[in-house]
């Protein structure tokens, strides 16, 4: 059953940060449903580098992907998922 914790989050934190830092780009992270690790990136578009980087940093040492897709079966640790958010939004008074 995919559960992901604040204390994973924690440990986690830096290294995202980091590889966040590293190709420029800011960002938040958050946890959804207890089960999902969300990186919230302000840029329009990231390069597959970044993200590669990005998702390698949300992996922690205690992930797996024990899932079987031919049985239809799915186990991980926790779910990563990217999310771009635009910057140029108008700002209604």
């Amino acid at each position: 059953m995919a559960y992901i914790t604040q204390e994973t989050k924690k440990q986690l934190t830096p290294a995202i940060k980091a590889a966040l830092a590293a190709h420029g780009l800011k960002g938040s992270i958050a946890i959804r449903n207890n089960s999902v690790l969300v990186v919230k990136v302000k840029a329009d578009k990231i390069t597959d580098k970044a993200r590669q980087d990005i998702t390698q940093a949300m992996t922690a040492q205690t992930w797996y992907d024990a899932s079987d897709v031919q049985s239809d079966y799915c186990d991980v640790a926790y779910y990563r998922q990217i999310n771009l958010q635009r910057n140029d939004f108008a700002s209604f008074c």
